[in-house]
């Protein structure tokens, strides 16, 4: 009889801590809205801002390879990468958050990635576009407007992500 009271009192002062709390502010980039203003070097050493995504479609995923739903989803974005490669017409960009271009680099060579990765210290990119968490992907069409974003709460597998882009291409 103690136990049970004791686990009585125990969840009531834990829904007791949640009462009167403000959910946390959430925010992201929305479909039908401009590419943020933003610009970012790959470890490739080559530039990625607003400029060099106009003319193409483009795929950004924001990403810290200690999360298991990036590490999830990361691969499908290398299979998507690989079908694209050399057709010149889609752009793909992966941009940490919160992470060591060595630690990224490392991943990476695990995994036998080819994709290019942007390796960022801080939250200042991964905030222009969202504070929903991570994954985060964004789908831009040639002109940079957002056309589709996806976040952790209902990830789009090879198939969607391939309609989304192919929907674009058209």
């Amino acid at each position: 009889m103690r136990l049970g009271w004791m686990t009585y009192l125990l969840t009531v002062c834990l829904l007791w801590s949640c009462i009167g709390e403000e959910p946390e502010p959430s925010w992201s980039v929305q479909p039908g809205e401009r590419l943020p203003q933003f610009s970012v070097v790959d470890n490739n050493g080559i530039r990625w801002d607003n400029g060099s995504l106009a003319g193409k479609v483009s795929l950004l995923t924001l990403f810290n390879t200690s999360c298991q739903d990036c590490r999830h989803e990361l691969p499908v974005i290398q299979r998507l990468y690989e079908s694209y490669a050399g057709s010149g017409t889609v752009n793909f960009i992966c941009i940490s958050r919160e992470q060591s271009a060595a630690s990224v680099q490392e991943y990476w060579n695990e995994q036998g990635f080819t994709l290019p990765y942007s390796a960022q210290d801080d939250r200042t990119i991964y905030e222009m576009f969202t504070n929903e968490g991570i994954p985060f992907i964004v789908i831009s069409d040639v002109g940079g407007t957002i056309r589709y974003t996806y976040n952790y709460h209902a990830m789009p597998g090879y198939e969607q992500l391939q309609a989304d882009i192919e929907a674009l291409l058209d």
